[in-house]
């Protein structure tokens, strides 16, 4: 996969992102097609992976621009935030604590719990936060680990446990009443979503203008103690 330094575009020309999944997944396709209704002539390459293989993609020069879902600390990178994001503990509608106002984090050792795999970014803000709240990892009964969000969302809606997903995830099951979100006590679990560019100033040309939208997004309060929202609607 080419990078490609913003300088400007020509017939042929091509940009890479380096993104972390979620972002990959449930942001960039709100955003491409503004970048490709300003430059038509412009090849676009998508590179998805952990937020630690976007940052080595970038370092080894094959993105030309890092979106990542946890957090960095690199001098070689310019990172800066650009929107916020909150994962959600889900449940099957039929599932004994639907009703519940918020669920207790001693409680979650109770159930079959669906995580992402070990090492992902979104896997230790759920250990961190349950850590906070009195309960290790250890204590945890996590029989499955799935490598993406949609799995985690199908197998909690075929019943197979609950579930950690980004909250920007759950529109249209939510609205289909195939899952419920649960508020966390001493929640909501937030994560930062940041732009990681190799140093140097950016020139005008698509790279920046993905930069001014990212920026653009307008952040959307993440309290999942609106449980009207959240629920969707129920039958």
């Amino acid at each position: 996969m080419a990078a490609l330094a913003p300088y400007g575009v020509q017939e042929g020309a091509e940009l890479s992102i380096g993104a972390a999944h979620t972002i990959a997944v449930y942001v960039l396709p709100r955003l491409l097609p503004q970048i490709l209704r300003d430059w038509p002539k412009l090849r676009v390459h998508v590179l998805s992976g952990s937020s630690i293989e976007v940052l080595n993609a970038l370092a080894n020069h094959q993105v030309s621009i890092g979106l990542i879902e946890a957090p960095a600390h690199r001098p070689d990178f310019k990172i800066e935030h650009f929107m916020d994001d909150e994962l959600c503990l889900i449940l099957p509608p039929d599932h004994r604590w639907v009703k519940k106002t918020t669920l207790r984090a001693a409680e979650i050792v109770q159930e079959p719990v669906l995580l992402r795999e070990s090492g992902s970014g979104m896997r230790r803000f759920v250990e961190e936060y349950l850590e906070r709240n009195g309960v290790l990892s250890q204590q945890l009964h996590t029989t499955v680990d799935m490598n993406s969000t949609e799995a985690i969302l199908s197998a909690v809606e075929g019943g197979l446990g609950i579930g950690f997903v980004p909250k920007m995830a759950l529109d249209k099951a939510l609205q289909s009443s195939s899952v419920v979100a649960i508020p966390l006590e001493n929640g909501p679990i937030k994560r930062q979503f940041s732009i990681a560019m190799l140093g140097g100033p950016v020139t005008a040309g698509p790279v920046r203008d993905l930069v001014a939208l990212l920026h653009s997004i307008s952040p959307k309060s993440s309290n999942v103690a609106e449980k009207k929202t959240l629920r969707g609607k129920r039958p």
